[in-house]
């Protein structure tokens, strides 16, 4: 079905950063009255604040919170939202940085996206790009082959030949 069921602790470390992060944005980045947040201040925050020896969103386990309250904002806070997942180490920054280069509507993001994507290792976003070939939404799967191309992914050629095969 999609969806992702959390553990306990999983659950109440989301909300409570999910309402942390919430009150961050009203703080420290409200919208001006087009919309957008000047996120400067929040990114400097969000780099530094510590939770024992490491800063506190610049783990995995910010990733949910990150992606969830962040992802549905503007340009700038989404192209922040990139820069704080280049900064996260792991297979799950890596497939979320991949699913913003497919699914975000901003060039912008998008492209922010690839270039962390070149540091990464193929094996944990390609799966990502090769899934969203077959998407419905049509961008999706347009961003996809360009990713590939741009990343020049040229081990993923069986896998592109197999899905040739499937069209028929």
């Amino acid at each position: 079905t999609g969806r992702v069921l959390l553990d306990g602790r999983s659950a109440r470390r989301l909300q409570t950063l999910s309402q942390k992060l919430h009150q961050y944005l009203d703080v420290l980045a409200p919208k001006d009255v087009q919309g957008n947040r000047q996120v400067q201040v929040l990114q400097q925050v969000l780099n530094f604040e510590k939770r024992g020896k490491r800063p506190e969103w610049l783990g995995p386990d910010a990733i949910p919170t990150l992606l969830q309250v962040l992802m549905h904002e503007g340009p700038a806070t989404r192209l922040l939202l990139v820069r704080l997942l280049d900064l996260i180490e792991g297979k799950t920054a890596t497939v979320a940085l991949a699913q913003r280069a497919v699914f975000d509507l901003g060039s912008e993001v998008r492209a922010a996206a690839l270039r962390a994507l070149e540091a990464r290792p193929r094996a944990d976003y390609r799966p990502v790009l090769l899934d969203a070939l077959r998407h419905p939404w049509g961008p999706a799967a347009a961003h996809a082959a360009e990713a590939l191309v741009e990343l020049g992914d040229r081990d993923a050629t069986p896998a592109l030949l197999g899905l040739l095969k499937e069209l028929d």
